[in-house]
């Protein structure tokens, strides 16, 4: 039997993002798994080139970020798995997003990822291919993909 111990939740702060979440604890509270929700910001990256701006401005608005994104996370989980004993922490990435999603899972050592289908949608899926599909194509790790 699958019994998963570490999930992955990636989160685009949307109402989607939120049902992946509260799917991933309903899971962990049955396997008394630890949940990690993370957050990659490829704004900064995809605005610049990766060169136009000045490292400095890059590496400001990086932190800024951060603390934005930490905070909304932290919001998603008190809405989310308000009353639970599931120990959940939050990342937050900067880079392409499938590619951070997985790198953070290997290093965790993540035995699930939970992902709503829609994360990363319109221009960016049409140039990049959508998160979800990049996801299924490139990870070791099971890929629950919610409807």
């Amino acid at each position: 039997m699958f019994a998963p111990k570490r999930i992955l939740v990636p989160t685009d702060f949307t109402s989607d993002s939120d049902t992946a979440l509260q799917e991933a604890v309903e899971i962990a509270k049955v396997f008394h798994s630890k949940v990690f929700l993370i957050h990659v910001d490829d704004s900064i990256q995809e605005a610049s080139g990766g060169d136009a701006l000045g490292l400095d401005v890059i590496e400001e608005a990086d932190r800024s970020d951060a603390r934005v994104a930490t905070e909304k996370m932290r919001t998603e989980i008190r809405k989310v798995a308000q009353e639970t004993e599931v120990d959940i922490a939050i990342a937050e990435r900067h880079g392409t997003t499938y590619a951070e999603i997985l790198e953070f899972g290997t290093e965790k050592g993540v035995d699930l990822i939970v992902i709503e289908p829609h994360i990363k949608r319109g221009l960016q899926k049409i140039l990049r291919g959508g998160v979800v599909e990049q996801l299924i194509q490139h990870s070791r790790t099971p890929v629950l993909v919610l409807r």
